[in-house]
């Protein structure tokens, strides 16, 4: 078992860090004050091949594996966490089409996803129904040739820029969770309603939203694959990662500014970092990011191996997302009152680290799914 890096994924990681360094650390500001979607440098990325980068060549992508990915995540996330959001959730729809959709299917919703031009969004989440995915209310009623979707879905990222949705809705409710099935859902179909913007205590470059779908009809063959929402344990697992990538990525850049602030700024006649509390704070938070990264690259392997991983993806998005919090407030007290103003990034750290202990399996969840997966029934 060898986590280093490949010399591709060096050269690859290198050239993450310089670009988003010179094209998104310039502009975060202006992302974050607009709190919308950033199609401009969403698609400037995606000219720079930067998007979907896990799709297959002749879609434009690259092929890349499950490390890789996690490389891009966690440098775009060093430099601004909302914008990595925004790239990862973007980059899942397109493999689970890959997995469980038609040559149609794939046909029509690949092209584009590459530049930026097109984009995808899950919608699975619902008010009353979030780690309780069987909870969810959302229906699609056959009808002759078709299926009408009734339901409301909320914190779907992209969902207003998204050209088509994944949406997961029960086929039959007689069938419990089994009975649930996912449909493609063009954006600009009738009874598509976008129903309010959410306004996030973090990640503000990355919009999220309410859905109401009203008797909205697709055709039959719009349903995608055949093993319902079975089929996208595998996505949710590689997402888990991902996110706990973007995790480590924020905690990095909190140990940087950290690193370098102790170094200048000076107390009692001595730079900070000559305190040994500070040191040893510094050192432990080294650590963690280490640690986190560490976990990132072992669950990566064993699902680019095709082993059994979804207790290392419990693993991984828990260990990161308690890590991040306890790192970015580390931070904001090293920093003290100058942490605690937004013209410092300090205060943005803190506030995007909340979301990874929630979102995409929340805490508690994972801790579940791991007493589970070790005989805990």
């Amino acid at each position: 078992m060898d986590f280093e890096l490949s010399e591709e994924q060096k050269i690859f990681q290198t050239a993450c860090r310089r670009f988003f360094a010179k094209e998104l650390l310039p502009i975060v500001d202006e992302l974050e004050s607009a709190n919308e979607f950033p199609t401009d440098f969403y698609r400037f990325c995606g000219r720079h091949g930067y998007l979907g980068i896990n799709l297959p060549e002749k879609y434009g992508g690259s092929d890349a594996d499950t490390i890789t990915c996690s490389i891009l995540i966690e440098e775009i996330s060093r430099i601004n966490a909302g914008f990595g959001g925004t790239v990862w959730t973007g980059s899942m729809g397109g493999p689970l089409i890959i997995d469980l959709g038609t040559e149609e299917q794939q046909e029509e919703c690949l092209p584009g996803l590459t530049t930026g031009e097109r984009l995808i969004a899950l919608a699975l989440t619902e008010p009353n129904a979030g780690s309780d995915t069987a909870g969810i209310q959302t229906t699609a009623r056959e009808d002759g040739d078709y299926y009408v979707i009734n339901g409301s879905k909320t914190f779907i990222t992209n969902g207003a820029v998204a050209d088509k949705h994944i949406v997961v809705a029960y086929a039959d409710k007689s069938k419990g969770y089994k009975g649930i099935e996912m449909f493609l859902v063009d954006f600009d179909m009738p009874g598509v309603h976008v129903t309010k913007k959410l306004d996030k205590l973090g990640w503000r470059s990355s919009e999220t939203v309410e859905l109401v779908y009203e008797d909205v009809r697709i055709p039959k063959k719009s349903k995608l694959g055949t093993r319902g929402l079975a089929g996208a344990l595998d996505l949710i697992n590689c997402g888990r990662i991902l996110m706990a990538a973007s995790a480590v990525g924020l905690a990095q850049a909190a140990f940087e500014v950290c690193f370098k602030y102790t170094q200048e700024r000076e107390a009692f006649g001595q730079p900070l970092a000559g305190f040994q509390v500070i040191k040893h704070e510094l050192a432990k938070m080294k650590m963690q990011t280490e640690t986190g990264r560490l976990l990132v690259r072992h669950a990566s392997w064993r699902h680019d191996k095709g082993l059994p991983h979804r207790k290392e993806c419990a693993y991984v998005k828990y260990y990161c997302g308690e890590m991040v919090k306890e790192v970015t407030s580390k931070a904001l007290q090293m920093f003290g009152g100058y942490g605690y103003m937004n013209e410092f990034p300090i205060s943005r750290y803190l506030r995007d680290a909340q979301v990874y202990t929630i979102a995409d399996g929340a805490s508690d969840i994972l801790i579940e799914i791991v007493a589970r997966e070790i005989g805990l029934n």
